[in-house]
């Protein structure tokens, strides 16, 4: 029977006629073609169309692999040149002197359970462990850049040509901000309320403002709810009705649902409402009817065709910054904007 079936399945291969077309590879005619069969042309810009944001991401994956490996080459040469390390393998030798004061307390593994929101029925020993493993190597790196920069006498010049950032033509629109509308750098960001990083973001956001001040630095926030978030569109609903009756709550509003990540349904989001002072009447209409929805689903789809597929995601002047990064992160590309 099995070779019955060989002979079948040989015979079907053999009677059906799969031709591909044949891919030939050739210098282009000019820099905006890159392909052509027939008088059908594919140019550079289709191709790089939805692509910006995926191909930055693989080139920064390169250069962190070499530039990672630059710090390891130098580490091992700071451990070479220290008369300690004589009869040590690496490994003895940055747990004895880099490593020994590293400890993850009970009340650190329990803050972070805390911010991150970690139901309760996933919180048990292994689970701990596994955390305190996870924290304790987030140390060690932070010890590690300690020592390294404790040995460094000055600046270490990298030669290595760091990606460019796409940059997009983020459209503000009407979008709620703080700063001023003259200010020289723009930040937009597409968020989630039941996002964690996106939680986290809000205290970063909160130092830049700081930093720059309001004549340097908008902030506009947009819209980016999740389908996977259950109550993250009702909350941005109800940011946008107080919104409307108070524009200058908006931004505790933001903040206050941040706080509450976990908790917003809608009889949540209309208790909070009161305590912001609006009109609860109308502030419960305007949940109850959904009137921001076509507001945020605009930001949504704008978002998408920015290619966004995660939250947060932040523009600074229509360069992307992807995550909750560090506010040295921001800085970096903030500052490359205000020497413009």
């Amino acid at each position: 029977m099995l070779i019955r079936l060989f002979l079948i399945l040989a015979l079907i291969s053999c009677s059906e006629s799969h031709s591909e077309p044949s891919y030939k590879f050739k210098k282009a005619p000019n820099d905006k073609i890159v392909a052509k069969v027939g008088s059908i042309e594919i140019t550079m810009d289709e191709m790089m169309k939805g692509l910006e944001t995926e191909l930055y991401e693989q080139k920064m994956t390169i250069f962190n692999l070499k530039f990672n490996k630059i710090k390891e080459v130098l580490m091992d040469k700071f451990i070479e040149q220290d008369p300690k390390s004589k009869g040590m393998t690496k490994e003895q030798y940055l747990e004895k002197f880099v490593f020994s004061k590293v400890k993850v307390t009970d009340k650190e593994i329990n803050d972070f359970i805390k911010e991150q929101n970690v139901p309760d029925t996933h919180v048990n020993a292994q689970f701990r462990a596994q955390l305190s493993d996870y924290l304790k190597r987030g140390k060690q790196r932070e010890a590690l850049e300690a020592w390294m920069g404790s040995k460094t006498s000055g600046d270490v010049e990298i030669y290595l040509e760091k990606p460019q950032r796409p940059t997009f033509d983020v459209k503000i629109g009407n979008a709620p901000s703080w700063g001023s509308k003259d200010a020289k750098v723009t930040l937009v960001e597409f968020s989630d309320f039941q996002c964690p990083h996106c939680a986290k973001a809000v205290e970063t956001i909160q130092k830049l403002k700081k930093k720059y001040g309001e004549k340097k630095l908008q902030v506009v926030y947009k819209h980016f709810p999740l389908p996977s978030h259950a109550d993250a569109r009702s909350a941005s609903l109800a940011l946008m009705c107080v919104n409307e009756q108070n524009p200058k709550s908006f931004w505790k509003f933001h903040e206050h649902l941040f706080a509450n990540q976990r908790w917003l349904a809608n009889d949540k989001l209309k208790k909070y409402a009161k305590e912001f002072g609006v009109d609860s009447k109308k502030f419960d209409e305007c949940l109850d009817t959904k009137k921001f929805n076509d507001y945020v689903e605009a930001d949504v789809q704008q978002g998408i065709s920015l290619g966004i597929r995660s939250t947060p995601t932040f523009f600074v002047n229509g360069k992307i910054v992807m995550g909750a990064q560090s506010e040295e992160v921001f800085s970096e590309v903030i500052d490359e904007e205000l020497k413009k």
